[in-house]
C-alpha cells in the first residue's frame, strides 16, 4: 500500500515539474513573440506598461 502511494506521488510530482516547465516555456515564447511585436510597431514607448501584460498572460496559464 505505501509503495503503491509513493508511485502515486512520484507521478504527480513529475507531472506538476512537467507543468511548470511547460508554462515557463510558453511564457517565454510568448514574451518574446510580445518583445517583437512591440520593438517594431511601437518601440521602446511603452517599455514598462507591458511588463503588466506578462504578468497578466503567465497568471492565465
Amino acid at each position: 500500500m505505501n509503495i503503491i502511494f509513493y508511485k502515486l506521488i512520484e507521478e504527480t510530482y513529475k507531472l506538476y515539474i512537467y507543468i511548470y516547465i511547460y508554462k515557463f516555456i510558453l511564457f517565454y515564447f510568448i514574451l518574446f513573440i510580445f518583445n517583437f511585436f512591440f520593438f517594431f510597431f511601437w518601440g521602446p514607448l511603452i517599455q514598462e506598461q507591458y511588463i503588466y501584460v506578462y504578468i497578466f498572460i503567465y497568471t492565465c496559464f
